[in-house]
């Protein structure tokens, strides 16, 4: 017996929505999406979109991997001022937590991402990525990573490109993200103007996508 499930609107449309962002992500590294974008995704009116020179790169040549400094466990407790995120909270609740005067003195000494860097799992689920948003937190070293970039690539648009990396991993057991697997990555690469709007496109894909979760929690 084929059970029938009815969905609400906003069900259906959420379901839409990551199917699209699958299918666009899936032709994001060549001219596909482009071509996918102007021909399907967009009104006409919209600016027009012309094939861009794509170049095969290597994120290594954008930049260098960052992280926090290291933290250690005396310097940690359970209640505190400023939440830790280590590899098993990434993305989730903080179970650890740093004092403000040791935070300030760290985000000042040392690299912290600034708001809008995509934050990297090196070890775990891993290449998960979340965007910092400039919230009061810290993250655990080595395990947690982010790329120091120059202006040639946008994080809009490195985001969803991080998701169809397939990441070369070493480990036999316990696999782990090492920087030169993430500076070695081999990417197809627009220009800006391409890149942010492509990042535009997920971006408000995205938001359509958590907008309908919503509604439907």
């Amino acid at each position: 017996m084929v059970e029938v499930v009815e969905l609400t609107d906003d069900a259906l449309l959420c379901r839409i929505c990551k199917r699209l962002r699958k299918t666009a992500i899936s032709v994001l590294g060549g001219y596909l999406l482009a071509e996918f974008t102007q021909l399907t995704l967009f009104p006409s009116g919209y600016p027009n979109w012309k094939t861009p020179s794509w170049e095969q790169r290597k994120l290594g040549e954008f930049g260098s991997v960052a992280m926090c400094k290291r933290i250690y466990k005396e310097q940690t407790s359970e209640q505190g001022d400023v939440p830790f995120f280590k590899i098993g909270t990434f993305g989730a609740d903080p179970d650890a937590f740093i004092s403000n005067e040791l935070f300030e003195d760290f985000k000042r000494t040392y690299p912290y991402p600034t708001p809008g860097t995509l934050l990297i799992s090196a070890a775990g689920s891993i290449g998960r990525v979340v965007e910092y948003q400039g919230e009061k937190a810290y993250f655990q070293d080595s395990n947690i990573v982010w790329l120091e970039h120059d202006h040639r690539l946008n994080d809009a648009f490195l985001k969803p490109l991080y998701s169809q990396i397939e990441w070369g991993l070493e480990g036999s057991t316990i696999k782990r993200l090492y920087n030169k697997d993430l500076l070695s990555a081999e990417v197809t690469i627009p220009d800006g103007g391409e890149q942010k709007e492509i990042g535009q496109f997920f971006a408000r894909l995205d938001s359509l996508i958590t907008l309908h979760q919503r509604k439907c929690q």
